[in-house]
């Protein structure tokens, strides 16, 4: 398996130092598949800031001089906290999924007596396979990487041919997912589930979504 030397930023954040493998393609097909997997990420999750905001309350001043009173009113003001964008796991999660099914690997690859470097393979779930556990997990992530807090409850509402309702209630919100399980389930880093895009096997999605 070749090693792919050039590295990518955005995975890091999730995977720490390695490289990704590929059996055969070159450094410069390695960059333009991840330029083209950046893409299709940015246009599933583009980029959102979001952050607290917090309110400084009206205040109002007044100074006397002899018998007059003159009192200066200041209006409350909305400003905002610290931004960060709440689309940043999401997009690398899916750019990771996206060279995964072009064949890559990432690993921190480790190296036998002859100088080969492999890699673990990369799991995939059939779908008559999965249990009703195993989705509730992955809503379970879901709903805490939207906020949830606390102890996440989990339940199926209804079930459409492949499409499965599912309700998270948290302690602060109840929120509901929406999944549909098709062909092979890759769990993305961070827990996420993954499937291919109908019609292009090269390209992945997430599997449920609110």
């Amino acid at each position: 398996m070749k090693l792919i030397t050039t590295a990518i930023a955005a995975s890091l954040v999730l995977t720490g130092c390695g490289g990704w493998t590929h059996p055969t393609n070159t450094d410069a097909q390695f960059r333009q598949d991840s330029y083209q997997c950046d893409q299709e990420a940015l246009s599933m999750y583009p980029v959102r800031m979001e952050g607290p905001t917090y309110t400084a309350p009206a205040t109002t001043e007044c100074r006397t001089y002899g018998n007059q009173t003159s009192c200066t009113t200041q209006p409350a003001v909305t400003r905002s906290g610290y931004q960060t964008d709440t689309n940043l796991i999401s997009r690398i999660n899916t750019k990771n999924n996206c060279l995964r099914a072009r064949g890559y690997v990432f690993s921190t690859s480790t190296m036998d007596s002859s100088g080969s470097t492999s890699s673990p393979a990369v799991p995939q779930m059939d779908v008559s396979t999965l249990t009703l556990p195993q989705k509730e997990k992955w809503v379970t992530v879901m709903a805490k990487k939207n906020g949830c807090d606390g102890a996440v409850t989990v339940n199926l509402k209804s079930k459409n041919g492949i499409r499965e309702v599912f309700e998270a209630i948290c302690e602060n919100k109840s929120l509901e997912f929406t999944c549909e399980f098709i062909g092979p389930v890759s769990e993305g880093l961070g827990g996420i589930p993954f499937v291919a895009v109908t019609g292009k096997s090269y390209q992945v999605q997430p599997a449920c979504w609110r």
